[in-house]
């Protein structure tokens, strides 16, 4: 019985074998790396989405006391809630989860006001803040010296 020669034939070293798996690891890791960045920078995302749109719907809150009554914007720092009868200014900021949202009520004149909602968090153990500011004004008193005779000309 003869027996196969295995002289001339080449397996691979323990060389080839550490480089191979050392090569893999550093792979792996930047692949485990990269989608812990992307997971991190979606999630940073989707809550300073979630600021915009409390501090856009501050805004709008805040409009619709304008347009009940002039009156309602008073200068100061508030917060907003929602009760049967529509929306309430509050004394303190309004807690949304993780998000703490202001309004600051300033006079620019008799029947303008600057208005910004500020909204607050943390993330990550870092304070992040998303402000939007818009002008108001008494569009009801403009029309209100006006005859309405001319108005419909």
């Amino acid at each position: 019985m003869k027996f196969p020669s295995y002289k001339n034939q080449r397996g691979f070293s323990l060389v080839e074998v550490i480089l191979a798996t050392t090569l893999f690891a550093i792979l792996a890791l930047g692949f485990v790396t990269t989608f812990a960045e992307v997971t991190n920078a979606a999630g940073a995302a989707g809550r300073r989405n979630r600021a915009a749109f409390l501090a856009e719907q501050g805004l709008e809150a805040t409009r619709s006391l304008r347009n009940q009554n002039f009156s309602n914007l008073t200068d100061g720092t508030y917060g907003v809630t929602t009760t049967a009868a529509g929306w309430t200014f509050t004394t303190a900021p309004d807690q949304e989860g993780i998000f703490s949202r202001t309004i600051t009520i300033t006079s620019i004149a008799s029947t303008t006001k600057q208005i910004s909602a500020d909204v607050q968090w943390q993330s990550n153990g870092q304070a992040e803040q998303f402000t939007l500011t818009t002008v108001l004004t008494n569009w009801l008193d403009l029309f209100a010296s006006v005859p309405t005779s001319t108005l419909c000309q």
